[in-house]
């Protein structure tokens, strides 16, 4: 949880982590490409899609991904869902856990 201006806690946002603005990551973006000649053709999300891509392919929580880029809508992020490495099997091995130490 972050705070705003009068000290009231409110959930993190993508501002909280950077206060680098669009207009400028596109800039940076140009430069860089005038550099690298391999990504000529390549936008500046198609770097924010790889990184959402890896970070669910890794297992970070898909509310965690929507924070660090920025997205607003949780809808967009649940675009890479389906990335996530045994979404399904980790909560069948926790249910197995729970049953074998008689939790349930």
């Amino acid at each position: 949880m972050a705070q705003n201006r009068k000290g009231i806690h409110r959930p993190m946002q993508h501002s909280d982590l950077c206060d680098i603005g669009k207009w400028e990551v596109i800039e940076v973006w140009r430069s860089i490409r005038e550099h690298i000649p391999g990504l000529s053709d390549t936008v500046v999300y198609t770097t924010r899609h790889t990184c959402c891509s890896w970070q669910i392919i890794r297992g970070i929580d898909i509310r965690r991904v929507q924070i660090w880029t920025g997205q607003k809508s949780i809808q967009t992020t649940l675009n890479y869902a389906h990335l996530a490495p045994n979404h399904l099997l980790d909560n069948l091995t926790a249910s197995k856990v729970a049953r074998l130490r008689g939790s349930w």
